[in-house]
């Protein structure tokens, strides 16, 4: 007997940038890891922080893709006094200004 249904829960979206055509014959890789992973048989994606909200309309109807938003978590954790009070001259690193 196998699962009866398969989430799959992504914090990172690998080729999530090459989310449009940059020139001819180019394929849109975020589209083709949806369609591989639809046909691993995965029935549910939830992603956290994608880079665009089209990546959730590559995937087919019976696949739904949830969009987690992780600011929330991520600045109530680092500012709660028991995790701030234990860091020392924190940074906040981003590969680009979005």
């Amino acid at each position: 007997h196998g699962a009866r249904k398969i989430t799959a829960v992504m914090p990172y979206y690998g080729y999530a940038r090459q989310d449009r055509k940059m020139s001819a014959r180019v394929p849109i890789s975020a589209a083709d890891c949806a369609r591989l992973l639809e046909a691993a048989g995965v029935d549910r994606v939830i992603a956290i922080d994608l880079h665009c909200g089209q990546i959730q309309g590559f995937f087919g109807p019976r696949v739904p893709c949830d969009n987690l938003v992780g600011t929330k978590v991520g600045i109530d954790h680092f500012t709660s006094p028991e995790i701030w009070d234990d860091l020392k001259d924190p940074v906040v690193v981003s590969p680009d200004a979005g």
